[in-house]
């Protein structure tokens, strides 16, 4: 389950007319596209401009049977980080690997750090993994 963080009526970080809620659904629906073309079955909380509360996007994912939840989105930290609910288990492989990946890209790995307050990550009942990844306010 792929996640576009935001939506609707929650805008998410601005910066010049710049949203987040667009950023992250633009990357995430790439995200989609990228493993969809090695195999892999694909689901996404949303794919336009709508709102849904974490905990509404958790139980999607959850009803549908999801193996991972990933939500990636972009923040005010130059960088990536990974958010967990706790540093354990295959969620926890999951996000080093994925900053690794970023980090090879050019991404300035700033780890991968607990936040079990969270609910898409606290209300899932698959490893998932909150992807802060870029920042608003910069062109690159």
């Amino acid at each position: 389950m792929l996640d576009a963080g935001h939506g609707g009526r929650d805008p998410g970080a601005v910066y010049n007319g710049r949203r987040e809620k667009d950023d992250t659904l633009s990357l995430t629906l790439a995200i989609g596209e990228l493993l969809q073309e090695h195999g892999i079955d694909v689901l996404y909380t949303r794919t336009t401009d709508i709102y849904e509360s974490p905990y509404q996007k958790a139980l999607e994912a959850n009803a549908a049977g999801a193996d991972f939840f990933l939500s990636p989105t972009d923040n005010t930290v130059s960088g990536v980080e990974s958010l967990v609910y706790n540093k354990s288990g295959l969620k926890y492989t999951m996000a080093q690997n994925i900053n690794e990946g970023l980090e090879a890209l050019g991404f300035i790995n700033l780890g991968v750090k607990e936040r079990p307050g969270l609910v898409v990550l606290r209300r899932t009942q698959m490893p998932a993994v909150l992807v802060e990844v870029g920042f608003i306010n910069s062109d690159t």
